[in-house]
């Protein structure tokens, strides 16, 4: 298959975690719209709620540059609410339980 996964990674400007768990709600909605975009799972980390974690996986390469065009610009807009840059890791799918790889 030619899905693609993506392991992502977020870390909010202190005190600004509440409005950047709004924001990834958003992007989670857009990826709503993403026909390509198989699975976009965002998780929060239990203990340091400043950590923003992604899973995501898309149909082909194409869907992923088009939900990287969107999503960037709807980060780079309100940049403000990160410490950091992203941590973006693109993999390929090995095995998985409810995934066709």
């Amino acid at each position: 298959m030619s899905q693609i996964a993506v392991f992502a990674s977020l870390r909010a400007t202190p005190g600004r975690e509440n409005e950047l768990a709004e924001l990834v709600r958003l992007l989670v909605d857009q990826a709503d719209e993403e026909p390509g975009t198989i699975i976009y799972a965002a998780h929060q980390h239990r203990k340091d709620l400043a950590v923003f974690w992604f899973y995501e996986v898309y149909a082909d390469a194409a869907s992923l540059e088009e939900h990287t065009a969107r999503a960037g610009a709807t980060m780079a807009e309100h940049a403000d609410l990160l410490a950091e840059r992203p941590s973006v890791t693109v993999v390929r799918g090995l095995a998985a339980k409810g995934l066709d790889f």
